[in-house]
């Protein structure tokens, strides 16, 4: 989730979704129910070249109109199989007149009422030499692409009017913010839900943010590595016999709903990484964020403290947030250049695989493969490949992530911690160091109560607390994506036949009832994990204006009550520190230009200091911005 912010930090543009009043009602359903969840490749340009002997004006259209609407609304591959073939419902004449449920996607009624805008593209090539209609059909095309794209810039205006509106009725919706916080959120929080979106046009927009050069002086080594699915997945059959009778036996990572989907996947497959490091000279401090405008920040900026003490043998290992469906390393590059330069810790992050192309369990196995490629670049499961790095320690090793991927890394423990444990009890892969977790999403319910409290502060989209409906007319929930994939748009009728319940139940009532059963799997939500002890120092980080603030501090509850009061906790060290800052809103960490962010990194370099020595410190004075909770043995 955390992933939205990169563009307002990044570019100064504002990715995402936000409620669509610009246009008329007809313009609802004729022209901008147009996208699907499938990514953009050149090949979807393939068919834009004129057949020969075409209509006089058929050149212009297809070489011009055609990738004109293609690149706002990115499609289906040339390579895939069309979407006319799958079980979907017929197009509806208005989205008053729907069938009945059981033939209705659960949470996307109007999701095709059209061809997409790539598919008119290319079938107006193809019989551009027989009719001229094909040029009225790809003009028409166009037209509304960019009537979206003109709808987007009058929202803008309208999104800029209602926050000044709501800044002269009311002011600043909280005490610490001036007009400047107040506009931002304001902006982010409007554009979520912004119906004109689809995952490929934010995945587009996200490509473009990420463009940005990470901070000075820091060096960026991408790699990439082949895992052998197979191989890998060893660690997970031989701890089959230790969840036996437990809670982890109950949950497969393989759920039913997506085994024919990983059967066909392919054994072996690519993933990508990126090594971050700082190389600033000892004799230059290190460089504040400036080029933000000053009136965005809390307050001024204050002299930056001397360079930290470069620790090449810690490795923080981070995982990207985006809801599991958008993201990638290059688009954090700005975020994990700060964190390399403030802990003096080398960086390595990982581009694991992303819903709805590949659903659960490929992120989880991804940051897996990743997490065993850094302590173990030797492993049979990458063979074949050349070692760009020597072995880590794990006990040098933090796992960090930030929203989603603070979720992952959470979820990566348990996996570690409950999955893959030899049959007499004895890790098969040991834990990392320690772990830090900036606003995670660890509660896939929706249930805790401050989705509701700071849903009209916090940026995220508040109606996403509602896992059985869509965040906008183009984008399903996550979670479903996440559960069935690309079948997520797919009739209630089918998704039921997936379940071995299909024939017992309704079918609506058997998807609501499967999503809901994996919410609660300890791998997806790892709030609902059997056991926590035994895993390392732990620091989370919140703001208490963010939606997701009560499951950061249910989560450090629960560590503290299965860590640092158990009888055996002398023996592994743990501890927890659970950090909640004034007034600050989801992923703040990555909000440079604010002070709290500043902070929120010092206590990150703090930790890793701790880890570094074995044992924690006293915990640092509470602070006006921060109000810190350690539970520590002994302190």
């Amino acid at each position: 989730m955390g992933s939205w912010i990169w563009g307002f930090e990044c570019t100064g543009y504002i990715k995402g979704r936000s409620a669509f009043h610009t246009l008329p009602p007809e313009f609802h359903t004729s022209s901008f129910h147009t996208c699907s969840f499938h990514t953009c490749t050149p090949a979807s340009f393939s068919h834009l070249h004129p057949p020969v002997n075409t209509h006089p004006h058929s050149h212009l259209m297809t070489t011009v109109l055609g990738p004109l609407a293609s690149a706002w609304c990115p499609e289906y591959p040339t390579d895939d199989h069309d979407w006319q073939d799958l079980d979907i419902p017929p197009p509806y004449e208005s989205i008053h007149a729907q069938p009945s449920d059981s033939d209705v996607p659960p949470f996307c009624t109007d999701l095709r009422t059209r061809k997409s805008s790539t598919d008119l593209v290319r079938s107006a090539a193809a019989a551009a030499a027989n009719s001229s209609s094909s040029s009225a059909h790809l003009l028409t095309t166009a037209i509304h692409e960019m009537l979206v794209m003109a709808s987007f810039g009058a929202h803008q205006v309208r999104t800029v009017a209602t926050g000044i509106y709501d800044l002269a009725k009311v002011g600043a919706a909280r005490p610490s913010w001036n007009y400047g916080m107040h506009m931002g959120l304001h902006f982010i929080r409007s554009n979520l839900i912004f119906q004109g979106t689809s995952i490929p046009r934010v995945r587009l927009l996200s490509k473009a943010a990420g463009a940005s050069r990470p901070p000075p002086h820091v060096k960026v080594t991408e790699v990439s590595f082949r895992v052998d699915r197979d191989v890998l997945l060893r660690f997970e059959a031989l701890g089959h016999a230790w969840r036996q009778g437990k809670k982890a036996g109950q949950y497969p990572t393989v759920p039913p709903e997506t085994a024919a989907h990983w059967k066909d996947l392919v054994r072996e497959y690519e993933l990508e990484g990126e090594w971050l490091e700082d190389q600033t000279p000892s004799s230059i401090e290190p460089i504040k964020s400036s080029w933000w405008p000053s009136w965005l920040a809390q307050s001024p900026p204050q002299t930056p403290p001397s360079p930290p003490k470069r620790r090449p043998q810690k490795v923080i290992y981070y995982l990207h947030g985006g809801a599991y469906i958008v993201g990638s390393p290059r688009l954090y590059r700005l975020f994990t250049g700060r964190i390399a330069k403030e802990t003096g810790a080398r960086v390595f992050a990982v581009q694991y695989r992303l819903a709805p192309e590949h659903p659960f369990p490929a992120a989880l196995h991804d940051a897996f493969a990743g997490y065993l490629y850094l302590t173990q670049p030797h492993h049979p499961a990458f063979a074949g490949l050349a070692v760009t790095h020597d072995p880590v320690d794990p006990k040098d090793v933090i796992i960090m992530g930030d929203s989603a991927g603070g979720g992952l890394a959470m979820a990566l423990l348990n996996y570690l911690n409950l999955y893959l444990r030899t049959p007499t009890g004895a890790h098969q892969v040991p834990l990392p160091g320690g772990s830090v977790l900036l606003s995670p999403w660890v509660d896939l319910t929706f249930t805790s109560h401050s989705w509701r409290s700071n849903a009209q502060y916090d940026w995220l989209p508040a109606n996403a607390r509602d896992i059985h409906s869509p965040v906008s007319d183009h984008v399903p929930h996550p979670v479903y994506m996440y559960l069935y994939g690309q079948d997520c748009s797919r009739p209630v009728s089918y998704l039921s036949s997936l379940s071995s319940e299909s024939a017992k139940h309704d079918p609506t009532h058997v998807v609501r009832d499967t999503a809901e059963r994996f919410v609660r799997h300890p791998l997806v939500s790892p709030i609902f994990a059997e056991d926590l002890h035994g895993l390392p120092p732990m620091l989370i980080q919140a703001g208490d204006a963010e939606v997701l603030r009560d499951e950061s501090l249910a989560l450090a509850y629960k560590y503290d009550t299965q860590n640092t009061g158990h009888p055996n906790n002398q023996s592994h060290k743990s501890w927890v520190r659970h950090e909640l800052y004034k007034d600050m809103v989801h992923v703040f960490q990555a909000m440079s230009w604010l002070e709290s962010s500043q902070v929120a990194l010092e206590n990150v370099r703090r930790f890793v200091w701790e880890v570094e020595s074995g044992g924690p410190m006293p915990p640092p004075p509470d602070q006006d911005m921060c109000v810190v909770d350690s539970h520590v043995p002994g302190i």
